[in-house]
């Protein structure tokens, strides 16, 4: 329940597995199971049921939806996906060589693409259905910089913008320094834990653990405190972050099943305009793609099945440089972006107005931590522990993030504007704002403290690649000439979608609305 009284609910079986899902508008999915995994059923809100058939060994084979159309796996004899068919009898087909490597792939428009590999088994070239060779080229790592134990101590990319790093004799960072000297620091408790975050200015972030390690609170000096709750199975209950004035600025209580599983959300959140979110259908093409959507709006692929084109309520195009990353993206703004020799998102511009972006490489996923303008003065700083934390803007003002249980930013505050932003989402799997009030200019928003930055216009940008969580897109952003994997997995989501993974099995309009 949030703060307008709306609820959604969930129920589970005794293995855990999804068996109804009831939202806000009183709209119920239900699922039953022939196995402990495995949905035999599927019913919609409408009492539509969907049939899935599996094969011996227990892999989803075929799925028959209400008016009686189709979906069907077929596998070689080394168990392998030879071919995938939708219900409109789409069909998209796989060969693989002697070692199980996937070497071409017919899709269902009946382009072929190859695929190339060299003696470890890595992707080496990628042939396009259109005669277009991508190489598998190695990023320059000349800008990392390691030591004899091949850590990394420094990085400089491509504008000459460098970052440090320091450890201790336990191989733990404890201090970076971006460019212009600025330097964070970070500190560690008797288990090795990271108990302590500074910056330059004095700006510090405390992390205390429970006796399991969990981290339950973090407190920002001048800025929020967040306090976390576990059930007994170390799973989140609850969470409340708190004002400079000590005030709630958001709260989140889940209830959860004996299972974890999330039945239902309490919610304080920021003061913010309500806005219900459309529910809408889509029309699939033989690809998979969405091509329309209920309210008339259409979608453009290119021959890659890269996403080209919106029309309808909204206008947007996209292009692609040529190594097939997102290189544009123009709706109410105009925005373009570039990488650096290391395949990095070094710049990000926006109706003719340029944002360069220091990134810290050195973690899984390289996260922004500095960015400048045009003409290469100071923007910001972006500091992090367990996950973002806050902002140091060119005259040296602290900005605080405020999360809620996902991870999403709801608010920024400063210690004497007190809350200056605040954010609402839709509850999504990968949470699409729904509004926003503003008054520091922020690029993270949706999954912001992973660092996660809102490019706009629905589209969200990991570190590795774009989201587009209105159409569950994945935009690259990195130059990739894998092959496709083809899993069927059936899912059955709460959202209102039934996939055989890689074939839309059912798709339905949820009637969603904020949480």
């Amino acid at each position: 329940m949030n703060g307008s009284g709306e609820t959604s609910k969930f129920t589970y079986d005794a293995n855990g597995n999804l068996t109804g899902a009831t939202d806000a508008a009183g709209n119920r999915w239900s699922a039953d199971y022939s196995g402990a995994a495995a949905p035999a059923h599927i019913t919609d809100p409408n009492g539509n049921v969907w049939t899935l058939k599996y094969d011996a060994s227990g892999n989803p084979a075929a799925v028959q939806n209400p008016a009686g159309g189709g979906a069907a796996v077929t596998r070689s004899a080394a168990g392998l996906i030879a071919s995938l068919t939708d219900g409109l009898g789409n069909k998209t087909s796989y060969q693989y060589n002697s070692d199980g490597l996937l070497t071409t792939f017919i899709d269902a428009l009946n382009g072929t693409w190859t695929y190339q590999y060299d003696g470890a088994a890595n992707v080496s070239a990628r042939t396009d259905p259109g005669g277009t060779v991508l190489k598998a080229a190695a990023p320059d790592l000349s800008g990392f910089e390691r030591d004899s134990l091949n850590r990394l101590v420094s990085y400089t990319d491509s504008f000459g913008n460098q970052v440090g790093y320091q450890y201790d004799g336990a191989g733990q960072l404890t201090a970076m320094t971006l460019p212009g000297g600025k330097t964070v620091t970070y500190g560690y408790d008797h288990a090795h834990r990271l108990s302590m975050v500074s910056d330059w200015l004095g700006n510090f972030a405390l992390y205390r653990y429970d006796a399991a390690g969990w981290p339950v609170s973090v407190s920002v000096s001048g800025g929020p405190v967040a306090i976390y709750q576990y059930d007994a199975g170390r799973r989140l209950r609850a969470i409340v972050s708190t004002g400079p004035d000590g005030s709630p600025v958001a709260g989140y209580r889940y209830t959860l099943d004996a299972n974890g599983n999330r039945t239902a959300v309490s919610a304080l959140e920021p003061n913010t305009t309500k806005v219900t979110i459309a529910a809408y259908s889509f029309t699939l093409d033989a690809a998979n793609h969405p091509v329309s959507r209920s309210d008339g709006q259409t979608y453009q692929y290119d021959a890659r099945g890269n996403l080209t084109a919106i029309q309808g309520s909204r206008n947007v195009t996209l292009g692609y440089d040529a190594l097939g990353r997102l290189q544009s993206f123009n709706a109410d703004t105009s925005t373009s972006y570039s990488y650096d020799s290391a395949g990095l998102r070094s710049m990000r511009t926006v109706n003719g107005t340029g944002r360069r972006l220091v990134n810290d490489p050195s973690g899984a996923v390289p996260r922004v931590v500095m960015e400048l303008d045009g003409s290469n003065a100071p923007v910001a700083w972006y500091v992090y522990g367990l996950g973002l934390l806050w902002k140091v803007t060119a005259d040296g003002t602290a900005y605080f993030y405020h999360f809620d249980g996902d991870g999403n930013v709801v608010a920024v505050s400063n210690p004497t504007a007190g809350v200056v932003n605040q954010y609402r989402y839709d509850g999504a799997a990968v949470g699409r704002l729904v509004s926003a009030n503003e008054g520091v200019e922020n690029m993270f928003r949706a999954r912001g403290e992973s660092g996660w930055m809102d490019d706009g216009d629905g589209l969200l940008f990991t570190g590795r690649a774009y989201q587009f969580p209105e159409l569950r897109l994945t935009l690259p952003a990195v130059a990739d000439p894998s092959p496709p994997t083809p899993r069927v997995l059936p899912e059955f989501s709460g959202a209102g979608a039934c996939f055989l993974e890689g074939v839309a099995i059912c798709r339905f309009a949820t009637g969603r609305r904020e949480r």
